[in-house]
Order: C-alpha cells, then structure tokens, then sequence
C-alpha cells in the first residue's frame, strides 16, 4: 500500500512539465497549449487519485504519516533535507488541488475559445 504513496512527489511534476513545454515550445499554437495544459493537470490527477483513496482507507494512517527524503543541500556544518509527508490532510489537498486545477483549465479552455462568427472586438 506504501507503493503509491511514495510516488506523492510526482503529483506536481506533469503540470510543470505542461507549463515549460508551452512556454518554450508551444505557445504560439494556442489550442495545443489548452491540450498540454489539460494533460499535464490530468495526469496530476490520475497519480494523486490513488494517493487520496490509499491515504484514507489506511487505519491509524494520521498517527503514522509516510515520510521521505528526497535530498539534501549542504549548508556548512549541517544539511537541509528536502523531502515529502503524506498524512490525510495532505493526500486530500493534493487530491483537490489537482481535481480544481484540472476544472479550470477546462473551464479556461472553453471560456477563452472565441465563437467564428463573432470579432474578439465584440466582449466586453
């Protein structure tokens, strides 16, 4: 069950990849970016989907958190760990997060798409 609970670190990953693809590479295409954009947020999804449902039907999970280290940047005599933990809180934030980012992404997609018939000139 720590399975995918130890992948959390990856639920931020795809949306940043989406966000330098486009704007390195595809920007100029707009309709490509709104699919990029959207994959990336639902892939985001797709990887934090089973985190949530692992994270809530786990008993005793918020006693006993899941931690990992990722790093550790050296800083003189001592070092600062970058690292991750999973408890119900935040499997549930990561899970929302991706759910909210993924709806206004569709929603912005759809929202900024101009009729044909009608001149940009012609919204308020």
């Amino acid at each position: 069950m720590d399975g995918f609970l130890n992948l959390a670190w990856l639920v931020p990953i795809p949306p940043f990849l989406a966000f330098l693809a486009i704007l390195l590479f595809l920007n100029p295409n707009k309709t490509v970016s709104a699919y990029t954009a959207i994959g990336g947020a639902l892939l985001s999804l797709l990887l934090s989907w089973p985190i949530a449902f692992t994270a809530f039907t786990m008993e005793h999970f918020g006693e006993h958190p899941i931690e990992g280290q990722l790093f550790s940047i050296p800083t003189g005599e001592s070092a600062l760990w970058v690292g991750y933990q999973i408890d119900p809180a935040n499997a549930l934030m990561l899970f929302m997060s991706s759910f909210l980012l993924l709806m206004i992404f569709i929603y912005a997609s759809g929202y900024m798409s101009f009729p044909p018939h009608l001149r940009k000139e012609d919204y308020p």
